[in-house]
């Protein structure tokens, strides 16, 4: 693992992670990275199809960087890299409050691996 992060908070964050958004970053489109924070350290927690039905959990939050390729009916098409940042109601203060502080650093991080999210 390394880390990485912006101004001063620093992830550490798993080969895994690293991996699923540079294949994002290249291209892939139509699948998504989910992203947990574990022991203050970004982990993947799983992948899953933009069309499909998404399983994140309803007590804790979670980042899922995804690309979609859209057409705009005239056969032109736009890949899209967003990444979401998941924060049910039911989720504990404190999770809450973590990713809230680690919002930057996913960003940069996505940004470093070359996934710079057109919407956050």
């Amino acid at each position: 693992t390394g880390a990485v992060g912006a101004a001063s908070i620093q992830f550490p964050t798993t080969q895994e992670v690293k991996d699923g958004i540079t294949a994002l970053a290249a291209g892939e489109s139509g699948s998504a990275v989910v992203v947990n924070i574990v022991d203050e350290e970004f982990t993947k927690s799983a992948d899953i199809q933009v069309q499909s039905e998404w399983d994140l959990p309803m007590d804790a939050p979670r980042f899922v960087f995804f690309s979609h390729q859209f057409s705009n009916g005239t056969g032109e098409n736009k890949v899209f890299k967003i990444l979401l940042f998941w924060s049910p109601d039911e989720a504990k203060i404190k999770q809450k409050m973590t990713f809230a502080a680690a919002k930057q650093a996913a960003i940069g991080l996505a940004s470093g691996l070359g996934f710079t999210p057109d919407k956050v």
